[in-house]
């Protein structure tokens, strides 16, 4: 498998994403998180939302760039999951 050195903006990401699912964290609930960094620079993140009653789960990088689009943000950079 080939792999690639992190660089200093994918750490960042790292730990944009982190935060959030630190801040947002439920037990049984939040157990992914994704980042992506948008073409201006800015980071999105988001965790993923578990569904146990009748609904679909709805996964972070959805959430993310969900996030992103509705703000006005239509060129993405760097996308990172978790």
């Amino acid at each position: 498998m080939k792999t690639f050195d992190l660089s200093q903006e994918d750490l960042e990401l790292i730990d944009e994403a982190k935060k959030k699912i630190i801040s947002l964290y439920e037990d049984d609930k939040h157990h992914v998180w994704a980042a992506i960094r948008m073409k201006t620079g800015e980071i999105m993140s988001a965790v993923h939302i578990e569904a146990y009653i009748g609904r679909v789960t709805v996964c972070a990088e959805a959430i993310a760039i969900g996030s992103a689009l509705s703000n006005g943000y239509k060129d993405f950079d760097t996308k990172l999951l978790q």
